[in-house]
């Protein structure tokens, strides 16, 4: 599309190297770990296809099956080895987790963005988050084990 009123639309491939770059730049707070070669492959793919917003939508929304099947696996380990009440704070912590995941992506598609690909960009962040939560309980549950409390 055209440049109008001075403003540059980006292409998704475009913006996938955007977002790429930027999740590299410093924060104030912790990183996500990022799969920095499934996003990049995502933009070569889109880049090669004949429908690249399309390529690009299929790759991401894979790239977030992957990380939730991932995610589920974790959270199912983690809950079979704590006792009855800490199982039911990782599940209030869950849910709490879900809702802000809904409410975070309602806020980004509410601004009104035909940015799809970015949505899901955003999707996999912050289940790659919840995700490091999750691996972190794990160890702390492991540790605990083998020191025998």
């Amino acid at each position: 599309m055209p440049a109008t009123g001075g403003t540059m639309k980006l292409e998704p491939a475009w913006l996938l190297g955007l977002l790429l770059i930027a999740g590299r730049a410093p924060a104030e707070t912790a990183q996500a770990p990022t799969d920095d070669q499934m996003l990049r492959a995502c933009a070569e793919e889109a880049q090669r296809s004949d429908d690249p917003v399309g390529r690009s939508m299929r790759c991401l929304r894979e790239a977030r099956e992957r990380v939730q099947h991932q995610l589920d696996d974790t959270y199912c380990r983690l809950s079979r080895s704590l006792p009855p009440a800490q199982r039911e704070k990782l599940v209030a912590s869950q849910v709490a987790w879900s809702r802000y995941y809904d409410a975070q992506t309602e806020l980004t598609m509410a601004r009104g963005l035909e940015l799809d690909n970015v949505i899901e960009y955003l999707r996999i962040r912050m289940m790659w988050f919840r995700l490091e939560e999750l691996n972190a309980q794990n160890r702390i549950t492991s540790a605990i084990s083998e020191r025998g409390e």
